[in-house]
């Protein structure tokens, strides 16, 4: 895609990756004007369909979406707000402790999970051998991955990200930046 042409691209889509186990599982991107791009997820059915596995098993649930990995180097005051007491202390004063939640985050040590796990309901792709195929080595592939928690998320009766955020399918915010 020539992303200097103006001409009709309405009708143009390129697929994420070229590489991928299955091909038929992947969202498309529509270029934009410019030399941006918009991301239109357009799930497949085997998409939503490993998503509703989850859904089913864990409704009615809050979505919990965790981002630490690379924007605790850029902003270290993210820490405060994505620490697991914090999390803890914010989902018991806006929705009680017996609420269901599903967590997704970038965070790599298994102790930031567990730690959760002792005063929340807490749920992750790592509970479901299917989705933990998709994020574990040898063949990892987290788009894939983030496609399944996408549709899961947007089911979810409350949304919580980390930031303050224009998606306006987020409801809460854990920390005040943006």
């Amino acid at each position: 895609y020539d992303s200097g042409s103006t001409s009709d691209i309405s009708d143009k889509a390129v697929l994420i990756r070229e590489l991928s186990r299955d091909v038929a599982l992947w969202g498309m991107i529509a270029p934009s004007l410019g030399n941006q791009y918009v991301v239109e997820l357009r799930h497949t059915q085997a998409i939503r369909d490993l998503s509703q596995l989850v859904i089913r098993e864990i409704s009615p649930y809050i979505a919990l979406h965790v981002r630490r990995g690379d924007r605790l180097v850029q902003n270290p005051k993210i820490g405060a707000y994505t620490k697991p007491d914090y999390i803890e202390k914010f989902f018991i004063e806006r929705f009680g402790k017996d609420k269901r939640i599903f967590l997704m985050t970038d965070e790599t040590d298994p102790a930031f999970l567990e730690s959760l796990r002792k005063g929340l309901w807490i749920t992750s792709h790592a509970d479901f051998p299917f989705l933990k195929e998709i994020a574990d080595p040898p063949v990892p592939d987290n788009f894939l991955l983030f496609c399944v928690e996408k549709e899961i998320y947007y089911h979810a009766i409350a949304r919580v990200g980390t930031f303050v955020d224009s998606d306006t399918a987020q409801q809460y915010s854990l920390s005040p930046y943006s």
